[in-house]
């Protein structure tokens, strides 16, 4: 299923609309409805809007809603910290990057530091990132360590760095630049319609598919001056307008698409006006969604039900296979009664044994298998138990199979009417009629799409943000403290630790050229003092200093280390 347009042309239009009707507004509250999902709510002068971003790989977006969302009953990290920092701020500004889709909200309050989030819409890369008045990054509703990203790093305590193109803007290059990038890739022959989209998406900053294709479209030709005039009109939008939003619903798609402005290259029929991008952004997602939902719950069903189809296949299969051999319960009697009758020409200990057939009327010898182990009369009972146990799988299978084939014929009939069915409600009512059926199980509880890879290398080393929003680490052990204080820490980052005892290495995340807030330094002096041997005493005082300044001496047991220029915090009891 195609995912939704959502180009730098459209997050232009949502630009517009938010930045007409959030600046001044105070915001109220931050809510989170999901993992990937913010919603501000906003309020001034008796009125209120609710501006929405989401970083979901599959519906990245930024726009108002209208829909009030429910919310967990706990308020997950990345809205206690947007709650800390923007509730009771103004929104000063919505602006869009250049022609990036990148979207930057600044807010304003009683002190004198803005601050500003980030959203960026780039597919699976899509992130949500609150910024304090310097740029340094406070929090991220996805944070981006170094062995996610060795380019980009998305973490608390480091500047913030808008994510590479290697794209350029159409505006820069101008038309002689673009008729020569044309010819060197295209030659003088005419391009093909979908490698010139391509080529101009993959070339110039905030040209989509769909976009490319509107340009070559209008342009009536593969000639580079006209698509240059028709793309830069296009991009020309970006950032006021107009916009005249569309929905576009195609003959044959479920779900809804939305663009800015009507486009030619589409069919006018196809194409259907809607006031403001916001609402038909919130409509099409609804029913993506939707569509998605029931794509989802309908190949999870149909696997299962395919599944168990299977595996009756195999049993029918089996039992078959058995009924096709009425005759071996007769012939395993016949031999454990021939071995009954001869039971005095048993040796002790034989392998086998050979008997006459006193059921041929010429008595042939016949040999029999015997397993050494067992005594002569051992063998003959293993003998009728085998002739028994063949007799009780004929009668098994002639009972099972009529019962395993109505259930088939159930599961291929609830098979196809899953594959017609128009609602997630109407394919999970068939599932549980299986359920109930116990034709097949009820679905496995999974943990997250992406198992998360263990941090920091499996050390225990806790994390904790503090009241100004920096990243406060402490190791719970030894080598977590020699791993924490080694490989994690920057050269000037704030360095603690209890003195004189045992205890944890505490590290602020500050970066170069940046202090520790009083605040902060006090709460990590505290960490360190809650985490050493002298945790119960009435006076713990807790040195610290920057990391370039801490030394591990070669050959000392784990944890153990040296400083110099510390300076120190005294901590109390019940501090």
């Amino acid at each position: 299923m195609p995912g939704m347009i959502y180009d730098a042309l459209t997050m232009a239009a949502c630009a517009a609309e938010m930045s007409q009707a959030l600046t001044g507004m105070i915001v109220h509250q931050v809510r989170q409805p999901l993992e990937l999902e913010v919603v501000l709510v906003c309020r001034a002068g008796g009125r209120e809007a609710q501006a929405l971003f989401s970083a979901d790989a599959r519906f990245a977006r930024a726009h108002l809603t209208g829909i009030r969302r429910p919310v967990p009953p706990t308020p997950p990290h990345f809205c206690q910290l947007l709650r800390r920092h923007l509730e009771g701020r103004r929104i000063q500004s919505v602006r869009q990057e250049g022609k990036d889709r990148i979207l930057r909200l600044t807010f304003t309050g009683t002190d004198s530091e803005s601050r500003t989030l980030v959203c960026e819409v780039m597919g699976r890369h899509s992130n949500i990132i609150l910024l304090d008045g310097e740029g340094t990054i406070l929090g991220a509703i996805k944070t981006v360590g170094a062995r996610q990203s060795r380019a980009r790093q998305i973490l608390p305590g480091r500047l913030y760095e808008p994510p590479p193109t290697g794209r350029l803007e159409l505006a820069d290059a101008g038309p002689q630049e673009f008729r020569r990038m044309w010819t060197e890739k295209f030659g003088d022959t005419p391009g093909n319609p979908t490698e010139v989209a391509a080529w101009l998406v993959r070339e110039f900053s905030g040209v989509s598919p769909v976009l490319a294709a509107e340009a070559f479209h209008r342009a009536g030709s593969a000639e580079p001056d006209s698509v240059f005039r028709e793309l830069e009109a296009l991009l020309g939008l970006i950032p006021g307008g107009p916009f005249a939003p569309v929905i576009l619903r195609e003959p044959g798609r479920r779900t809804e698409e939305v663009y800015p402005v009507p486009l030619k290259h589409r069919t006018s029929a196809a194409q259907h006006p809607r006031p403001r991008i916001s609402e038909a952004l919130e409509h099409a997602v609804r029913e993506e969604i939707t569509a998605r939902e029931l794509e989802d719950e309908r190949s999870q069903t149909l696997a299962a039900i395919r599944r168990s189809a299977e595996r009756l296949r195999e049993e029918i299969q089996e039992l078959e296979a058995i009924l096709q051999q009425p005759e071996e319960p007769d012939a395993l009697r016949r031999m454990a009664e021939n071995l009954a009758a001869s039971y005095h020409l048993i040796q002790p200990g034989s392998s086998c044994v050979e008997i006459p057939d006193y059921f041929d009327p010429s008595m042939r010898p016949v040999s029999i298998e015997l397993r050494p182990d067992l005594s002569p009369s051992e063998n003959v009972e293993r003998a009728f138990r085998k002739a028994r146990r063949a007799a009780d799988r004929i009668q098994h299978a002639a009972e099972r199979l009529p019962a395993l084939r109505r259930d088939l014929a159930t599961l291929e009939e609830t098979c196809r009417q899953v594959e017609e069915s128009a609602s997630v409600a109407e394919v999970r009512e068939r599932r549980a009629a299986l359920e109930n059926a116990r034709l097949v199980p009820p679905p496995q509880a999974t943990g997250p799409a992406e198992a998360k890879e263990r941090p920091f290398e499996g050390h225990r080393i806790r994390t904790v943000i503090s009241e100004d929003g920096l990243e406060i680490l402490y190791g719970e052990t030894a080598e977590a403290n020699d791993y924490l204080t080694q490989k994690v820490a920057r050269p000037d980052d704030v360095w603690l630790h209890a003195r004189s005892v045992t205890g944890a290495h505490v590290i602020i995340r500050t970066g170069k050229g940046r202090t520790a807030p009083p605040a902060t330094l006090r709460q990590a002096a505290e960490i360190a003092a809650r985490n050493s041997a002298a945790r119960h005493s009435s006076y713990i005082p807790v040195d610290w200093t920057l990391r370039k300044y801490v030394r591990k001496p070669k050959g000392s047991p784990p944890g153990l280390a040296t400083y110099t220029h510390e300076k120190t915090i005294h901590i109390t009891g019940g501090s």
